[in-house]
């Protein structure tokens, strides 16, 4: 099984500490994938490494405020693949909401981010987020007419 199947076959647990929850049951799928888990590295909820490969991530279930906190603390962790779990039940932010935010705000980092929806269990993965190039950059507009005359002037256009 895939890696980022791993990480999106997860199912909702029922406990009382629902994000301290979701961070063990990652870190028990890591150790289980045979990556080194490390919890709270880097300001990110929970951190896989292996040889050259970091997978970061970080659960939210917060405001707005608190969403865009956790995806830039994702992007400065340094990892390849970023991986944000949250729910639709927070009302914050749809996967399409967040999807707009990262192309908007997080351009050319050059990372896989892999959005995570808990509650219905449905992912969208962003493979490599860059700099959008949308052509020709637009000219100021010229004037088609000459202004003569001196500066302080009344000026008569021909």
């Amino acid at each position: 099984m895939d890696v980022i199947e791993k990480i999106t076959s997860l199912e909702k647990p029922s406990a009382a500490n629902l994000k301290q929850r979701i961070v063990e049951i990652y870190g028990e799928i890591g150790g289980q994938l045979g990556y080194s888990v490390l919890f709270e590295e880097r300001g990110v909820c929970l951190m896989w490494k292996k040889e050259e490969e970091e997978i970061a991530f970080e659960v939210q279930f917060g405001n707005r405020g608190e969403f865009f906190g956790s995806v830039k603390r994702l992007f400065s962790s340094g990892a390849g693949m970023c991986v944000f779990v949250t729910s639709s039940a927070s009302h914050s932010y749809s996967l399409s909401e967040l999807e707009g935010m990262l192309h908007r705000e997080f351009r050319g980092h050059g990372k896989t981010v892999v959005l995570y929806d808990i509650e219905t269990q449905r992912h969208l993965v962003l493979s490599q987020i860059k700099e959008q190039n949308w052509g020709q950059k637009r000219k100021p507009a010229e004037r088609r007419k000459k202004i003569i005359g001196r500066k302080g002037e009344h000026k008569v256009q021909d």
